[in-house]
């Protein structure tokens, strides 16, 4: 009877603990740049990325000193990707001391989208500094669901520009549909509701079985939470 009373006392308390709680969801739009890393090119440049989607917080009812610890998820739409470019100069041609072609500069600039559901998980350390003011640190892993994508190539032939385009292919023709970063952000909470930070993203799997390709993004996103 005793051990029966002290789990009713302990869901009880468990149930309270819940209760105090807090849960919060808003929306978060975001922009940075990102990129490919590449074990065999160095060199990819990077591209606009964004992210738009809805945000949960959910604070977990623990008793500490200073700040409290919140598990974050959510849904977003975001841009990977990432670019290159390679310029090349042909000589002037002369036959005979007549110029039978023009020196040319070609410039080849080709740039990776990848459009993909993002699905984070991660946890947050926020403390307040004051009433309206606060801080927060947070990491944790996040999948990337591709939705679709494509390659444009831009070829500059002294000022006149060719463009093509191809879309990319995936699953077991293609890139690997599903990747996996690992996020570090840091920002501060403004009134109670509105949260500004930096984000750092980090590929954790490869776009492709072969080649090791991977995420790598940073950037500014601002989110508002009811």
């Amino acid at each position: 009877m005793k051990k029966v009373l002290g789990l009713i006392a302990a869901l009880t308390l468990g149930f309270a603990s819940m209760a105090n709680a807090q849960f919060h969801i808003g929306g978060r739009l975001g922009a940075g740049m990102a990129t490919l890393s590449s074990e065999h090119d160095s060199d990819n440049g990077y591209i606009f990325s964004f992210q738009a989607g809805v945000q949960g917080a959910f604070t977990l009812p623990l008793s500490l000193p200073a700040g409290a610890i919140e598990v974050e998820s959510g849904l977003f739409l975001n841009r990977l990707g990432a670019s290159s470019e390679e310029v090349m100069t042909l000589p002037e041609v002369k036959v005979l001391g007549k110029v039978i072609t023009k020196k040319q500069t070609i410039t080849e600039t080709n740039t990776l989208s990848i459009y993909a559901l993002t699905i984070p998980l991660e946890v947050n350390y926020a403390f307040p500094i004051a009433s309206t003011f606060g801080l927060y640190l947070g990491t944790g892993p996040q999948m990337n669901i591709a939705l679709g994508g494509s390659t444009k190539t831009e070829i500059d032939k002294n000022g006149e520009t060719e463009s093509s385009s191809q879309d990319i292919k995936f699953g077991d023709e293609g890139l690997n549909r599903v990747t996996f970063d690992w996020r570090f952000q840091a920002g501060a909470q403004l009134l109670k509701h509105v949260r500004a930070g930096l984000y750092f993203d980090l590929g954790m799997s490869s776009h492709m079985e072969e080649v090791s390709i991977k995420n790598r993004n940073f950037g500014l996103s601002v989110s508002y939470l009811f």
